[in-house]
């Protein structure tokens, strides 16, 4: 009876050490924690439209050290100052600790390549930029954030205590790490914008837009001055608002206006005499050259820029064709570019205003109340250079999730603006412009061009006293055949009035070149 006792006791205290155990693995099961170290965030991409990405291209590499002997002695003799204390710190809380900008070989850490969204300057108007939080702040990174926003962190998850130190001898994970094949495929061309980037080197305020003159695909755009994203509170503060997208901005044009005019049909045979000015009501206007172009038909105007031809001929015309026709052409309203993005503060005479001949004169050589962008005179040069016709830009190709694309952009319908035999005309006119007129520093050996210059009053004077002028070149190239149309816009030119014209021979020059690629998407 003893013996039976004894092992009926025995068998009984086994028992409830086995229930011990067992209860103390599923405790430690229950108290079994996860820590993430996010290390940055993913964001779709925005591709230029031969698939080259022009955001999250480049990376940084971003080592996440575990807690452990070996790190904190590594660490001790790696890192000085602030980043030492903070590093060993952590590590010697039983924490992971995050060291960007720096690649460490060493037991226990893990280097995580991720992608950065900081705009280098490269594309930087049309891009924008995002915040902290890798939402969209300004550009197409705002503008379609609908489209590049993920909740998706890059992250390091490690097996923890329940007082959140890092467990050792579990390995963690990485989460998040992969490329985004998500995004948007722009018009833009790299390979134009690199162009377009290099031949402002010298522009100190302005702006270049290039577009396909078939299509009005925009495949190059840039304002001056950028921004500097490393001291945003420096632009912010800078007169020269860097910020301002002078692409999509409004301004003067001047003589880039006087083809618009000249389209009109049944004036062609219009001569007159230019003595360097001439009266209308109690207002002198003169002409850029005072002493006068003598007798000049219409091309000879458009090719020496003779302002006198233009009020006369605005004045025989009438207000009503002008003005319908400067409608037909898109003067005076914004024009949308893709959501989100418009050029702003176009304006154009009200019918009325040009009931006054002095208004009508003004309007006839692009001054006055007149504004407009850049990207807006994109589409008079591209009607003259193909057949009369023209298409609003568009800046969109495509949305892409996943590596599929799920949404496509067409181009915009064509409007026919002048006839093709005006259009001709007026083709030989802008060539000439360059051969012989008032372009010639666009002339180039290698590409022919076709275009016209333009230096608009603003009616501001600077801080001693000088009126501001704007120039401008507008063209396309090469001429016989065009396939792109280029904006140039200098503002506050004093004393740089042809570089508007070298500029848009650099651009002309460099397209030209068999090293650009034309690889497509």
């Amino acid at each position: 009876m003893v013996f039976v006792f004894i092992m009926v006791m025995f068998l009984v205290c086994s028992a409830r050490i086995v229930s011990i155990n067992n209860d103390s693995r599923v405790q430690a099961g229950i108290n079994q924690h996860y820590i993430n170290v996010n290390i940055a965030s993913n964001r779709g991409r925005i591709f230029d439209c031969n698939g080259n990405a022009l955001t999250g291209e480049k990376y940084q590499n971003v080592a996440v050290i575990t807690p452990n002997p070996q790190t904190v002695m590594y660490c001790s003799t790696a890192f000085f100052g602030e980043e030492k204390i903070s590093v060993l710190g952590k590590l010697k809380n039983g924490k992971p600790a995050v060291v960007k900008d720096r690649e460490i070989s060493c037991a226990g850490v893990i280097n995580v390549k991720v992608p950065l969204w900081e705009n280098d300057g490269f594309c930087a108007h049309i891009l924008g930029y995002t915040d902290s939080s890798m939402h969209g702040v300004s550009g197409l990174e705002k503008a379609l954030d609908k489209y590049l926003y993920s909740d998706e962190k890059i992250s390091v998850k490690y097996a923890a205590k329940a007082n959140g130190e890092v467990l050792s001898g579990i390995e963690p994970e990485v989460f998040g790490d992969r490329l985004s094949t998500s995004g948007v495929i722009t018009t833009i061309d790299r390979n134009v914008q690199t162009v377009i980037e290099n031949s402002a080197t010298q522009l100190e305020k302005g702006a270049i837009v290039v577009s396909e003159c078939k299509t009005g695909k925009i495949r190059g755009m840039l304002s001056r001055p950028t921004f500097n994203l490393s001291d945003i509170n420096e632009s912010i503060d800078s007169e020269d608002s860097p910020f301002l997208n002078r692409a999509l901005s409004s301004y003067n044009v001047g003589s880039a206006f006087k083809p618009l005019v000249a389209s009109i049909n049944g004036y062609e045979g219009f001569v007159t005499e230019c003595n360097g000015s001439t009266v209308i009501g109690k207002n002198t206007f003169f002409c850029h050259d005072h002493s006068g172009h003598g007798r000049v038909n219409m091309g000879e105007a458009i090719i020496n820029s003779c302002n006198t031809y233009f009020y006369r001929f605005s004045l025989s015309v009438g207000k009503d064709k002008i003005y319908e026709t400067a409608t037909l052409f898109g003067f005076g309203y914004n024009k949308t570019l893709c959501d989100g993005i418009s050029t702003i503060g176009e304006t154009i005479p009200d019918r009325k205003s040009l009931e006054s001949n002095s208004a009508l004169a003004n309007f006839s050589i692009g001054q006055g109340s007149l504004l407009a962008s850049p990207v807006t005179m994109l589409s008079l040069y591209s009607a003259i250079a193909c057949d009369g016709e023209y298409r609003l830009p568009i800046l969109l190709e495509a949305v892409m999730e996943n590596a599929t694309v799920t949404d496509t952009f067409d181009i915009n319908p064509a409007t026919k603006a002048m006839s093709k035999e005006k259009a001709s005309m007026l083709k030989g006119y802008l060539k000439e412009v360059v051969t012989k007129g008032t372009g010639r520093n666009a002339f180039s050996e290698q590409v022919e061009v076709a275009g016209k210059t333009a230096t608009a009053q603003t009616g501001w004077k600077d801080e001693n006293g000088n009126f501001k002028e704007h120039s401008w070149f507008c063209g396309f190239f090469p001429a016989d055949n065009p396939e792109y149309t280029v904006v140039v816009l200098v503002e506050d030119s004093a004393n740089t009035k042809d570089s508007a014209t070298g500029i848009f021979r650099e651009i002309a020059e460099g397209l030209s070149s068999n090293s650009v690629d034309k690889s497509t998407f």
